[in-house]
């Protein structure tokens, strides 16, 4: 038999039942961890923790969906939107087009943006600053619940993809 072969054949460990159980019980607290690891991703897919029972969404979305139009070329955006605005356009990396709309409002006396694309499973995760800074929620409902009832003068700013989707 060829040396190298010899080598890559190496022959299992017999495992006493300690080490067996200790092994087995490993195993089986990395799956519960993988299973609510990968539950959280599912359940809530937002790298920020928001609670959501404490948010009046309604009265929000109401705001956002009665937003006067004032649309405006991609040249007139902020640098920073333009290049997230191009990330919906082409379609990131499945080159699918996004619909989204993009919407600039007043909140704690600064200009804010906010997107809304049907694919975000957060909404709330999609809010940033004047600067393009993505605005961190503290992720106990109250700064979120603040920001859904005193946000205000949002418009319509700019939208990408198939509109029909809002309809």
């Amino acid at each position: 038999m060829n040396a190298n072969l010899k080598n890559c054949l190496v022959k299992p460990k017999k495992r006493t039942g300690a080490k067996l159980k200790g092994t087995v019980a490993t195993i089986a607290s990395l799956c519960i961890v993988c299973t609510v690891f990968f539950a959280s991703l599912l359940a809530g897919g937002c790298n920020q923790k928001v609670e959501s029972s404490n948010i009046d969404d309604r009265s929000f979305f109401e705001k956002i969906n009665d937003a006067p139009v004032a649309l405006v070329s991609r040249g007139e955006l902020p640098v920073w939107l333009n290049k997230i605005v191009e990330i919906y356009e082409v379609g990131g990396e499945l080159g699918i087009p996004s619909p989204a709309r993009f919407y600039r409002g007043i909140w704690n006396g600064r200009v804010t943006y906010f997107i809304s694309c049907l694919y975000h499973n957060c909404p709330f995760c999609y809010v940033f600053d004047g600067n393009g800074n993505n605005i961190v929620w503290t992720g106990d409902g109250d700064d979120v619940t603040k920001f859904c009832s005193i946000s205000k003068d949002w418009v319509l700013i700019y939208q990408t993809g198939n509109q029909e989707f809002f309809q």
